[in-house]
Order: structure tokens, then sequence, then C-alpha cells
């Protein structure tokens, strides 16, 4: 964007090593979304400064309110995008008309109407991860990340365990915030690693299969062959973007015939419906494109 002196960047404090030490970021303010306490000093560090432009890319009501309270210069804007919800518009003082295509392009749309330009090649600035003690980058490693907030999301153990054994006699990881029986020949480290050392060891795969959650979007992001593994939710809206990765979906409307709210909360989107066999073979396509930093060039109209 033109004439940008500082980028102040809001987060969830749990998400905050995401965005702490990145080149392109001034200030880190933390949400304290799970301790309300701290919601003063937050407020008071927001409104510390005084912005031209604020730029709400969530498009929820808590997110624009969050927008609105901050301090502007006099010809300063809420900048938010059409298709906000929870009342979110009422918020904003421009308006950013997105498509209805994958978050990418959607964001850039809000970035175009902030004055960016478009004809550029899109990186992900992510810090350097750590190492868990006891982990070891070698040999080369398959990691595998079956969960997500929602259980109609996350990999099954079965399918899990179809994958390791597919992989074998490779070396496989599994990571993530979860708990999950596995085959003795897989190395476990569930439950086991903070954000950072998560982004360690997403580093040295060699590559990733993950269900449709953060981890997957950290994977392309960092470069690393990747195949996503989507059920109720849509990939061409949220997939993973790079040229060494792809999406898998299963068949929703005729696998899955339990509503779509119902198919997020509970084990009924029809993941196992995916054979392991085709996921492992995707993977070994993306692998052959080897490893690349994410970039793509785009042009809005």
């Amino acid at each position: 964007m033109p004439d940008v002196e500082a980028l102040d960047w809001v987060v969830n404090t749990e998400l905050a090593p995401l965005v702490e030490g990145s080149p392109i970021v001034r200030r880190v303010l933390k949400f304290p979304r799970k301790h309300l306490r701290a919601l003063p000093e937050f407020l008071r560090d927001l409104r510390s400064e005084r912005y031209n432009v604020v730029i709400d890319l969530q498009g929820l009501l808590r997110s624009a309110l969050i927008a609105r309270f901050a301090r502007l210069v006099s010809d300063g804007y809420v900048l938010g995008m059409s298709d906000a919800r929870e009342g979110a518009l009422w918020f904003y003082q421009k308006i950013a008309k997105v498509p209805a295509a994958h978050a990418i392009l959607r964001y850039l749309a809000a970035a175009h109407l902030a004055g960016a330009n478009l004809d550029l090649q899109l990186h992900f600035p992510l810090p350097a991860g750590e190492v868990p003690e006891g982990f070891s980058l070698s040999p080369e490693y398959i990691l595998i990340h079956p969960f997500s907030r929602w259980l109609g999301k996350s990999l099954s153990a079965d399918l899990v365990s179809e994958l390791v054994k597919l992989s074998a006699p490779r070396r496989v990881v599994v990571v993530g915030q979860g708990s999950i029986n596995l085959p003795d020949i897989a190395e476990d480290w569930t439950g086991r690693t903070s954000l950072k050392q998560l982004l360690g060891i997403i580093q040295g795969a060699t590559g990733v299969i993950s269900s449709d959650s953060g981890p997957l979007h950290l994977a392309v992001a960092l470069g690393r062959p990747t195949v996503g593994v989507f059920g109720p939710s849509h990939p061409e809206l949220t997939g993973p973007w790079a040229s060494n990765s792809c999406a898998i979906r299963v068949k929703y409307d005729s696998v899955c015939r339990v509503g779509k709210q119902r198919a997020w909360k509970t084990a009924d989107s029809g993941l196992d419906a995916i054979p392991a066999e085709r996921i492992i073979h995707e993977l070994h396509r993306m692998i052959g494109r080897g490893r690349l930093r994410p970039s793509v060039k785009l042009l809005l109209e």
C-alpha cells in the first residue's frame, strides 16, 4: 500500500506468535478473548494511536466494534467487506464489494479499496519456528494434522491410521491440540507443542496432510507440499493456495445428509469416505512439485 508508515495488527492473544517479529508489523495488539478482565488495557492500547485506515477482514460484529473503537485521524475511515455478517456493515465508512471467491481474493479486494497495488507477488512472512526438545528433523518425515475446532472437519483415528500405514516405511509425525489413537509406528506429538514449535515441525516436513484448519494454511504459507482434507466446508473458498498444494473434499451432498451445522459439530461429515490411498497419491504428487515460497501474481480489475 502506498505511503504506509506503520502497520498495527489486532490478533487473539493465543495467535500472537504468528505476527510478532514480522518485518511488516509495528505493533501487535493482543485481544484478550479468553481473559476479558484485560479488555480495558487492550482498549487503551488500541486508542493510544490515531489511524488513517482501519481494515476489518474478519467481518463479524466483534471485529467491527474493535475497528470502530480505534481512533482515526480527521480524514480516516473504517473499511470492511460487503459480505460481513452480524450487522458489522453498520460500523464501516467504506465497504469493499468482494467477490464470492477465495478468501485471499476477498481480502485483496479490501486492500485494493484502501489503495494497495495488486499487481504483485503475495508472500507470507511468518516467524522462524522452534524445534521442540526431543524432536529430530531427520530422517525426513510426513506430517499429519488431523484436528479441527469442529468434529466434522477432523480426520478420524481410522483414517489417520490408514494414512500412517500407507506411508510406511517413511517416518510419520502426528501433531495438533487433541488426542487420537495411533499405530505404534507413528510419532505422537499431539498436545505437546507450542504454536512456534508447531511452526518448527511444519517447516521441517517433507509433506503435510491436514484437516481444514489453521495448520493447513501455515503449511501452505511455509511452502510445504500439502494436501487439505475437506468435509462440510468449501476448499474453493478457503482451501490451500499454492501450486504445490491441493484439497480433497468428500462428496458432501451424497455422503452427509445431516445438515451443515450438525456436520460441523459431529463426526457425521463422511470424511472416512475419502480413500486414504487417494490422499497419499495426491501428497506424493505435491511432493513431486517440490518446496516453494508461496507466491501468486494477481491483478484485480
